[in-house]
């Protein structure tokens, strides 16, 4: 094992990641691609050191000249995202599909997305299916949306029996999400046996672990009727003014107009995201949905804590 590898890991040492940072770095310099790779990932998720956009961006160009499959794929969600570079959907698809081409179950993913949403390229449902079946092979990420597809009938006729089966697998791994739908398929009867203690229990599961404050931004990915989901948006709504009134009640005029005026903003973005890009961006703490997900079903006074 690499002396990088150790030091991030701890094996056969103190975990340093400081110091993981300074063999990669060397490494990167001299063209090592996984390094670049490597070092980019630090750079992104921005704990050891600060996170920088532009860094991310030519390190995962560098280590995709050296055919490295995650940095191809990677540099994808670079133009894709708009991280440290301009956006250029046609580019993130030519690589999503030169890393999908050669087995990236990610890739496969990430290209399956854009074919589904018709983002970047002609909306093909069939084609989505299709990556999104080679991907749910090692992606699980992938299995997910592979039941989602049979479930909503994308590229494929509805099977919510398979759709639970894929769930299930999906959620026995850790998926959350997949853990809610599989709920709401016990509560509704379709693909199992209805079971309603069952969908309480994976419910109660998903709000003890935090992730019911997120409801309200990916209703798209859930097997809800219309009716439902307007009430839940309802809800979001409320809950997220009151929140934003509790954060500013302290601050100056100035400060909370351009608080208020922020969450606007953010609210616009919200509702032009899709629901799957949400889930993703929770899951990778990118935007703003993570800051919200341990203050969203807080109390006022509880609120007030974190501010001092």
């Amino acid at each position: 094992m690499s002396n990088q590898k150790k030091f991030m890991s701890g094996i056969e040492t103190n975990a340093n990641k400081e110091k993981a940072v300074e063999l990669y770095q060397k490494a990167a310099v001299l063209g090592h691609s996984v390094a670049q790779y490597n070092l980019a990932c630090m750079y992104k998720e921005g704990k050891v050191v600060c996170r920088d956009n532009e860094k991310i961006f030519n390190l995962l160009e560098n280590s995709a000249e050296g055919e490295y499959l995650n940095a191809i794929n990677m540099l994808g969600e670079c133009y894709y995202k708009e991280i440290g570079t301009d956006i250029d959907k046609e580019k993130a698809f030519e690589l999503y599909q030169k890393a999908a081409n050669l087995g990236h179950s990610v890739a496969q993913y990430n290209l399956a997305q854009m074919y589904r949403k018709g983002d970047g390229v002609d909306k093909d449902e069939k084609k989505a299916f299709e990556l999104f079946e080679e991907s749910s092979k090692e992606c699980l990420n992938g299995k997910f949306m592979l039941g989602y597809c049979y479930s909503k009938g994308i590229g494929t006729s509805v099977d919510k029996k398979k759709a639970a089966e894929l769930y299930q697998q999906s959620a026995d791994q850790g998926h959350e999400l997949a853990k809610n739908n599989l709920a709401i398929l016990y509560k509704r009867g379709e693909g199992v046996n209805k079971d309603s203690d069952k969908a309480s229990e994976l419910f109660k599961e998903l709000y003890l672990k935090g992730y019911s404050n997120i409801y309200g931004t990916i209703l798209d990915c859930c097997d809800i009727d219309d009716d439902e989901k307007g009430q839940v948006k309802s809800f979001f709504n409320n809950k997220c003014v009151s929140l934003i009134n509790t954060l500013v009640s302290d601050l100056s005029d100035e400060k909370q107009v351009e608080i208020c005026q922020a969450a606007a903003e953010v609210g616009q973005k919200l509702i032009k995201f899709d629901s799957a890009e949400i889930v993703d961006n929770y899951k990778t703490c990118e935007g703003i949905i993570k800051n919200i997900k341990n203050v969203f079903y807080r109390s006022a006074d509880e609120i007030k804590k974190f501010k001092n």
